[in-house]
């Protein structure tokens, strides 16, 4: 089944085959789990970053797949050359996944980096502040940090980071 999921992948890059074959998966386990030795594959970067985005589609119509691979998609999302196509939708579904409480140290370190960085996508830097915010609402403490961080890099940011930003401050005041 694994070939068939790769061929329908590189069918077509576009919305409607992403959908199409999510909707193929639809919620089997085991064909998700083909999917994410696909996108894992390093070695077939191409076919990987088109995986990507079906792995998120997937999630966004049944969240409970991801939650047994969120430890190897924290992991992998700190791989260097990694495609941004990879890194972005990564970000992405992690935005919206609940983290358990024991990767959130790991995964605050990684957003810290991200929005720190001069190199990442505004995307990528954009998620990562959205998955802070979740982070910030378990643990308060975090807060002050993120708007440090945040205010430190504003001015040297694009008009898309900016504003991601803003919503972030107006909803963590103080």
């Amino acid at each position: 089944m694994k070939v068939k999921l790769k061929n329908e992948i590189l069918k077509e890059h576009s919305k409607s085959n992403t959908t199409h074959v999510a909707k193929m998966i639809n919620g089997d386990e085991n064909l998700f789990q083909d999917l994410l030795e696909i996108f894992f594959d390093y070695n077939e970067m191409d076919v990987a970053r088109k995986a990507a985005w079906v792995v998120r589609e997937c999630v966004s119509f049944h969240p409970f797949l991801i939650n047994a691979y969120i430890p190897k998609l924290i992991s992998y999302v700190q791989r260097n050359h990694l495609h941004p196509a990879i890194k972005r939708n990564i970000m992405a579904i992690l935005e919206k996944t609940e983290i358990p409480a024991y990767l959130t140290g790991k995964l605050t370190e990684i957003c810290f980096q991200i929005i720190a960085s001069g190199q990442e996508s505004i995307a990528v830097k954009a998620y990562a502040m959205g998955i802070m915010s979740g982070i910030v609402e378990k643990h308060p403490d975090l807060k002050h940090e993120l708007r440090l961080l945040i205010m430190d890099v504003y001015p040297y940011e694009s008009k898309g980071f900016q504003s991601r930003a803003r919503k972030i401050l107006e909803n963590h005041p103080g």
